[in-house]
């Protein structure tokens, strides 16, 4: 350290180094380096330790705190409460204040500023600094300014740093704090650059994330970003996926507020290629300089580069050390990959039929518990099944990197023996199919089932090492309910549909599908039901215009809430209750039920927003279930006609009966394992309770992020240390990951009309406004007559397909939730035409459907409200 510098209250950036930690914490120490070595930095100054220092030994502060820790240690929230007062309120002395102002006023005239906390002890825990990583951004004005130092010091006193201060030994003087004060780029573009791709560890790719208006649009993840892969050694831009960037933040008077993006510029690049390559050039240059991969935010104002600040890339060096090496994805040639999908061994020919059904499972990448507790264990009863049938699968069919990246290899024939037994196989299924699906369900399976179910009042007081022995238990009963699932109601199910088809065939059917579409309606399966109890409760928010009321001006999150503590509607909170104990078990996404996916009972406001687009059109509330019935038995009457001959018109009645029966089954069980996911769901929940009083996690979500494994010796061992870093770091990896798709970029504003392709799922032409729903928080938003264009659906979407005209998705194929339920409510559907929520946009017209060889195609006209 300059000796000249130690005694310093306020410097500039550009005096320190990295050798100032102590003075100017880490933050500091960092953009002092970055301006040394020529890096385009914005302006700043920093308030040193010794400021924070002597604010505490030259006001009350010392001796107060010196009694908070002698009187209260035993209560961290009172302590931390009267702490963060203390520093709020004192006064800052005379010399510290009018230094601050000094520097202030050097920047330039009420210049707008970013105000961050900067930890200063290195030879501390990071856990001692817990919570105190304040940042305010667009602080105008000197008394902002000093109200938004002294928060920052305050922030050093949060209830989880003291408490560990305080378990741990450490003196709370061994800790101080700096802040640094930083010139705002009220930029036109900003965002992050890694210079080794994150998404695969590839050290020869960098990849950019970039929107318009402040960077804390891409930080805070309000927006999808623009996304840029870049060749390190060449600085070629290898792909570029335009996210729809529809809000911006940007400062104004009151500060940093979001506000929306026209629509002419929210699928433009906010980045030229030219100002690409230029970022990437200073990028390589800054990892030269630190020698390790860097997180660098950055921001554009009138074509000139700003870095914001770099950040080792942690969690590259802590995933690769969590598995034998940085996992490698194959050639763009040698695989499909979505995100989170990637397609390992399966044939070229198939991927385009595997991958939809996968993504339409997996609308997100699974997180680590998931996939232990729930994916691992139904997979061992589907392989169990597959293996009754003379099919082996292999061990590592899928498995999960520590990334969060769900690796399939899905099994191909690869010797003759394989193949022959594929023969034997559909003879076993043809004779396994010799019970009624349903009564074998419900008399059979279905007892048993629930017999190896924990009795949920007896363990409300569960120690932790009971809990996990309850969810490998309960791991035990998605086992075999997933082979009794697989084995006895879905082959199975596939033999008795063969044998309809063929007698439809015999019937001298033309459209097969489009009459089993008939046949198979009308029927009590789980879906259906709830989605006639969705529309009762519609019913009786109809009633109720206190209910109207809230559901009109009450935001997605607050709805359930409000009308529970609302009176006048006593009807429709008992309703609501027997639709919630009824069904509440049923997630918001997804086809596969996960622990950490939340499920009705955990967010009503999900079964809210359905009813808030059902009641818009009450005469759709209308039961249609008679006329179902009646065209049902008209379908059925038809084949019998046409079939003449007894023999074939008991073998057709006899395969149908079993066809509708294993449907009815097959919900059944995925009804089941829907309730075997809340019972796991809980117990998480209350390990994660246990592990968050203990201070091994910091909040219940980053318990999905640790495998079994690991929250086994989270619990065993009281001094575990990391996890709750390396779930962290998994977390931040799933977030990018999940913002990322490998699908087409489509501009918009070039063309007036464009035809997407995509695989025809549900026959029919319809007009109507477009609107792209993105998640249950705007299934308000679609009217009846509207074209719904979504990535994907679940059942949880369903009672939508009532009010839809259309319905468009990203992923998907013709046997994926979309196009069942679309056929079966009659409305044309076209899937997988992956760039349908990036081209299309609300307000939108127009929808044709037309087969030719090659697929389906949809016309839509971009902007003709």
């Amino acid at each position: 350290m300059d000796v000249r510098l130690e005694n310093d209250l306020v410097l500039w950036i550009h005096h320190v180094g990295k050798g100032d930690i102590s003075l100017v914490g880490g933050k500091g120490a960092n953009l002092g380096e970055m301006i040394r070595a020529g890096f385009p930095i914005p302006r700043a100054f920093s308030i040193s330790a010794l400021a924070y220092k002597r604010q505490i030994e030259q006001t009350i502060i010392a001796s107060k705190l010196e009694e908070l820790e002698r009187e209260h240690s035993h209560d961290p929230e009172y302590q931390s409460h009267s702490s963060r007062k203390l520093f709020l309120e004192t006064p800052m002395l005379p010399e510290i204040e009018e230094r601050i102002r000094e520097y202030y006023r050097q920047l330039g005239n009420e210049v707008r500023v970013a105000v961050r906390s900067s930890a200063t002890a290195e030879d501390l825990p990071e856990a001692s600094f817990a919570g105190q990583q304040e940042t305010f951004l667009g602080v105008h004005g000197e008394e902002a300014l000093l109200h938004s130092v002294r928060e920052c010091w305050a922030s050093l006193w949060g209830e989880r740093a003291v408490h560990y201060r305080n378990q741990q030994g450490f003196t709370h003087s061994s800790v101080a704090l700096s802040v640094v004060v930083q010139e705002m780029v009220d930029s036109d573009a900003a965002g992050v650059l890694f210079t080794v791709n994150p998404l695969n560890s590839c050290h020869d790719q960098m990849l950019i994330t970039a929107s318009l208006g402040l960077g804390e649009a891409v930080v805070s993840g309000i927006v999808t970003p623009d996304t840029y892969r870049i060749a390190k050694e060449t600085l070629e831009i290898i792909d570029c996926e335009i996210g729809k960037k529809e809000e911006m933040v940007v400062q104004q008077e009151q500060g940093s507020v979001v506000v929306p993006v026209p629509p002419q510029l929210q699928t433009r690049p906010c980045l030229s290629d030219s100002m690409v390559i230029d970022l990437c050039r200073i990028a390589k240059k800054v990892e030269e300089h630190y020698g390790s991969p860097q997180d660098i935010e950055w921001a554009v104002k009138h074509d000139r580069i700003y870095l914001l600040q770099s950040r080792p890339i942690t969690t590259l060096h802590s995933l690769q050390h969590a598995t034998d090496g940085a996992i490698r994805l194959p050639d763009e040639d040698e695989q499909v990959y979505a995100g989170w999908i990637y397609l390992g061994r399966i044939p070229r020919f198939a991927r385009k039929r595997f991958l939809p059904v996968l993504v339409d499972h997996f609308p997100e990448p699974l997180r680590p518990l998931d996939f232990d507790s729930s994916l691992t264990p139904a997979l061992a009863g589907v392989r169990r099944a597959a293996k009754e049938l003379g099919i082996e699968m292999p061990e590592d069919i899928s498995y999960q990197h520590p990334t969060g990246l769900i690796l399939f290899n899905p099994p191909v024939p690869a010797n003759l023996r394989t193949i022959a037994a594929l023969p034997v196989a559909w003879l076993k299924l043809k004779g396994w199919i010799k019970y009624d699906p349903l009564q074998e369900w419900l008399q059979v399976d279905q007892p048993y089932l629930r017999s190896l179910l924990p009795v949920e009042s007896v363990h409300l007081d569960s120690s932790p090492q009971d809990l996990v022995r309850e969810i490998k238990k309960l791991e035990g009963v998605i086992s075999e309910l997933m082979y009794r699932r697989f084995r006895k109601y879905m082959a199975a199910g596939v033999a008795a549909q063969s044998k309809l088809d063929k007698m439809l065939h015999r019937a001298n059917v033309k459209q097969v599908y489009l009459m089993k579409q008939k046949l198979l309606q009308a029927l009590d399966y789980k879906t259906a039901v709830a989605n006639r109890d969705m529309k009762e409760l519609a019913r009786v928010a109809v009633a109720s215009p206190v209910v109207l009321d809230i559901l009109e001006k009450q935001p997605f999150g607050r709805m359930y809430e409000t009308i529970m503590n609302s009176d006048g509607c006593r009807a429709f909170k008992e309703a609501i209750g027997r639709f919630l104990s009824k069904h509440g078990c049923r997630c918001a996404s997804g086809m596969e039920p996960q622990p950490s996916y939340p499920s009705w009972r955990d967010e009503p406001d999900n079964v809210l927003s359905m009813v808030q687009a059902l009641i818009q059109h009450p005469e759709g509330l209308i039961d249609d279930e008679k006329e179902r019935t009646e065209e049902y038995h008209n379908a059925r009457a038809e084949i019998v006609r046409r079939l003449k001959k007894p023999q074939w018109i008991e073998t057709f009645e006899n395969a149908l009966d079993m066809t509708r029966g294993f449907w009815v089954a097959r919900e059944a069980t995925l009804d089941m394992y829907e309730e075997i996911v809340a019972i796991l769901r809980d117990r998480i929940k209350r390990v994660a309770a246990w592990l968050i009083a203990e201070e091994k996690i910091r909040d219940e979500r980053d318990l999905y992020f640790v495998t079994f494994n690991e929250l086994e010796r989270m619990i065993a061992d009281k001094h575990e240390a990391g996890m709750a870093e390396l779930a962290l770091q998994r977390r931040e990896v799933w977030n990018r990951m999940n913002n990322y798709r490998s699908s087409d970029v489509i501009n918009k504003s070039e063309i007036e009309e464009k035809v997407l392709t995509g695989a025809g799922a549900s026959q029919g032409e319809a007009q109507g406004v477009v609107k792209v729903i993105r998640g249950p928080q705007e299934f308000h938003k679609l009217k009846r007559g509207d074209i719904l264009v979504c990535v994907n659906t679940n059942p949880a979407w369903t009672p939508l397909f009532s009010v839809a005209a259309a319905v468009v998705t990203d992923t998907g194929g013709v046997l994926s939730h979309s196009a069942i339920v679309a056929r079966e409510y009659g409305i044309p559907a076209v899937m997988a035409c992956e760039n349908a929520t990036k081209f299309l946009s609300d307000g939108d017209r127009g929808y044709r459907e037309r087969n030719n060889r090659h697929g389906t195609t949809v016309a839509m006209k971009a902007g003709a409200t």
